[in-house]
């Protein structure tokens, strides 16, 4: 099975087994290929002690809130240096980078330590960045523990922090040593983190094409209730699909670009509601905003607006559709006229023609205002 993006044709990549009970893929990387491990057998207690075992001068950085989940991570914590940190928009700024970097001086990290970073996207974000930058360059080892972290960012390498009101405007392409990925970390995830997940994986079976997409359809009922099995499958898949993009383009330059689907007026939506509405979601909400976009500009697609909406009508709650509704248009373009993906007058946009086929779309940023000036984009309340 082959996806296209404009004129290119890639595979997804696959998942080798490395143990009975392991699945492991390589990410390559200008600085080398590093492994991303799906662990699908119970047992992440040991697991995660063997791996921290292993690797020497070791300091963590982990999401406080699991601490009360999980209460052996705080026997853990006791044997190792480390930071609890905050997972809010608060940790992925100046003030937060400098909080995770006064910890690394204060356990006296050289260039040959290495930082676990245990969390969701929020915490790879930040401290991803933080030890990309400290002493030019401190190894990772990511452990995530959303379906957002564990099915997308975990992977690529990209770091950021939020500044001047925008999303992700400081950052880095800076890749980990290795990914853990449990799905045992989402039995505890909170019902919004499953929707969010569930919404960039929906992205990365559109880009990936009709077998990912039936895939999708066949488990994110059963994953949306928090079925582990069905989890780990949706995981796989996505991670295969961005995966293959990461090994051709690494640095974000090309096709790696079809990952924006659904981010250009999902970030849009995420900054306007000052971050009322969670990434994971205001993806969702930005696929069927966009879709809603291109149909109005006169563009073909097998993939039309009503067909997202009956997925993400299951999967967004009704309070974040009523709350991209009431954002008023002028938040919205004043985000979007900060995007990085702006150039000159216009914006570059990611269209699926159909499931498996993307093509990046220049319009003018003219023509965006116009359309988010008239048209209400959510008043259908699925």
């Amino acid at each position: 099975m082959t996806f296209r993006v404009d004129e290119q044709t890639f595979s997804p990549t696959p998942w080798k087994l490395h143990t009975p009970h392991d699945a492991e893929m390589v990410v390559q990387s200008v600085l080398g290929g590093y492994p991303a491990r799906l662990h699908t057998e119970e047992g992440l207690e040991t697991a995660l002690e063997q791996i921290l075992a292993d690797s020497g001068h070791v300091f963590i950085a982990i999401d406080h809130i699991l601490l009360s989940k999980y209460p052996f991570l705080s026997i853990i914590l006791e044997k190792y240096p480390h930071v609890k940190l905050q997972a809010d928009e608060h940790l992925k700024s100046l003030h937060g980078l400098e909080q995770v970097w006064t910890a690394f001086h204060g356990a006296e990290l050289t260039r040959h330590s290495l930082c676990l970073a245990i969390g969701g996207g929020t915490i790879l974000d930040a401290v991803g960045l933080a030890c990309a930058l400290y002493k030019r360059g401190l190894p990772m080892v990511s452990v995530p523990t959303t379906l957002v972290a564990q099915a997308d960012s975990c992977i690529g390498g990209k770091t950021a922090i939020n500044w001047g009101g925008n999303k992700n405007q400081l950052g880095s392409i800076t890749p980990p040593q290795a990914v853990h990925i449990w799905p045992e970390w989402l039995g505890t995830l909170p019902d919004d983190h499953r929707r969010a997940g569930l919404c960039e994986i929906l992205r990365s079976a559109l880009v990936g094409g009709e077998a990912e997409l039936a895939r999708f359809d066949q488990h994110h009922q059963a994953a949306l209730a928090g079925d582990i099995h069905a989890l780990g499958q949706l995981i796989a898949m996505a991670l295969s699909v961005k995966a293959a993009l990461v090994d051709a383009d690494e640095q974000d330059r090309g096709p790696r670009f079809a990952l924006n689907l659904g981010h250009t007026l999902g970030h849009a939506l995420e900054a306007a509601s000052d971050y009322e509405i969670p990434h994971g979601l205001a993806v969702g909400l930005g696929l069927f905003a966009e879709a809603r976009f291109f149909e109005a500009q006169g563009y073909a697609t097998e993939v039309t607006a009503d067909d997202l909406a009956k997925r993400l009508g299951v999967i967004i709650p009704k309070t974040q559709w009523a709350c991209a509704r009431n954002l008023p248009p002028a938040a919205m373009i004043s985000a979007l006229a900060d995007d990085k993906k702006r150039q000159g007058a216009t914006l570059t946009w990611v269209r699926c023609l159909k499931p498996g086929y993307c093509q990046t779309t220049s319009i003018l940023q003219a023509d965006t205002t116009d359309w988010l000036t008239r048209n209400p984009m959510f008043s259908i309340d699925y």
